[in-house]
């Protein structure tokens, strides 16, 4: 489904990388990084979604205070661990792809991913995997480690 940009932007870079054939190659000893598509934001609002029609709520606006928290946690745990750690881990490691990138010792390169809004720091499994992951995301949650300034 069409999220809106807002929501979308791990499906957006995919096509704009689609769009923008000059940025890929075919040759993998010449690429400077491999690129997985995934859609981690959508696994996040299904997650969430479930959680309301589960519960018999009206909307995830009736999820407030520490059961809000406890919605945000758990889709998050399940994103991380299930969803990038299990399926898109489990996918990338089985990439000859993402082997021979990493492997070239002439020119070795490195996993490209997005993620919208929710960092390297929420996603600490997934990030244990590939620790020199580039990860481009969007970040205005005013709580993150990211706006207090500590990963600046």
């Amino acid at each position: 489904p069409d999220l809106g940009y807002q929501y979308s932007l791990e499906r957006w870079f995919f096509n704009w990388l689609r769009q923008n054939p000059e940025y890929a190659t075919e040759d993998i000893r010449t690429a400077d990084y491999v690129y997985y598509p995934h859609c981690a934001m959508l696994r996040y609002i299904d997650f969430i979604n479930n959680l309301v029609r589960n519960a018999n709520r009206s909307s995830v606006k009736d999820f407030s205070g520490a059961d809000g928290g406890r919605a945000h946690e758990a889709a998050m745990r399940y994103v991380d661990e299930d969803y990038l750690a299990g399926f898109v881990a489990g996918q990338l490691l089985q990439s000859p792809a993402y082997w021979a990138c990493v492997n070239n010792t002439v020119n070795p390169c490195r996993l490209l991913t997005v993620m919208m809004e929710h960092g390297r720091h929420e996603h600490p499994r997934f990030s244990a995997l590939f620790p020199d992951a580039v990860i481009v995301t969007t970040n205005a949650v005013s709580d993150s480690p990211v706006r207090r300034g500590q990963y600046l």
